[in-house]
């Protein structure tokens, strides 16, 4: 009984961990990309 539950329970927190950590990467490299544009900008 609380063997499957447990490893079910560890899945959904591996899946939520990575789709959280993907989301994290995608939005600093968004924010990376804009501020070089806006330096690319302002140095020229």
């Amino acid at each position: 009984m609380g063997r499957k539950e447990r490893r079910d329970r560890e899945e959904k927190r591996e899946n939520y961990a990575t789709k959280h950590s993907a989301e994290k990467r995608k939005q600093t490299l968004i924010a990376i990309g804009v501020l070089a544009v806006i330096a690319v900008i302002v140095g020229y």
